[in-house]
């Protein structure tokens, strides 16, 4: 494997006979990532997947090995009590167009995985539903941007008496310099 990372986004190649979970795991563990979207594309020749079932509250694997392309591998990087978690699906199909596909829970690669990390500013943390019987996302969602409730710290600086303004106009104007500073910085 090898990566490369530009600001808020890690491009990655993985190589034949790495598993993708793994190499997941090393380069955000490696690179301290929290919160992060993922996306790749590639061959792999063995994979599992799983379906699960709500009522059942039960995973059911399905194998697969051959030739087959990673048609779309998606999901998420985070934490779980405030360790690495990570939450991805795949669809990867073969020499007859077949489709298979669900959460992935290995693949190795045939020959080889590209894979783009983009980089979330925040931090979410999986808790245990029992309802639904899976890790999903639990709040507070935070974010290490800190907003005052009322804005005002982000208001432009031609804004020179906010309380003759209306509430709806300064939080207008509040998101739109908030935008246009975020912009500056990327």
């Amino acid at each position: 494997m090898d990566y490369k990372r530009f600001n808020d986004t890690i491009l990655v190649r993985m190589d034949r006979g790495e598993e993708i979970l793994e190499q997941v795991k090393a380069v955000a563990l490696k690179e301290h990532v929290t919160l992060a979207s993922v996306q790749a594309l590639g061959a792999i020749n063995d994979f599992t997947v799983g379906v699960y079932n709500v009522a059942e509250k039960k995973y059911y694997a399905n194998d697969f090995k051959g030739s087959f392309e990673i048609v779309s591998l998606t999901g998420t990087i985070d934490t779980m009590n405030d360790g690495f978690y990570c939450h991805l699906h795949l669809s990867a199909g073969n020499e007859r167009g077949q489709v298979f596909g669900g959460h992935l829970n290995r693949a190795v690669v045939s020959a080889t995985c590209e894979m783009v990390i983009r980089l979330i500013d925040g931090k979410i943390d999986r808790k245990y539903d029992d309802v639904t019987g899976l890790n999903l996302f639990h709040g507070p969602f935070q974010s290490r941007t800190k907003v005052p409730p009322d804005g005002r710290n982000f208001l432009p600086p031609e804004v020179k008496n906010p309380r003759r303004m209306s509430p709806d106009f300064l939080h207008l104007q509040s998101k739109c310099y908030l935008i246009r500073a975020n912009a500056r910085n990327i």
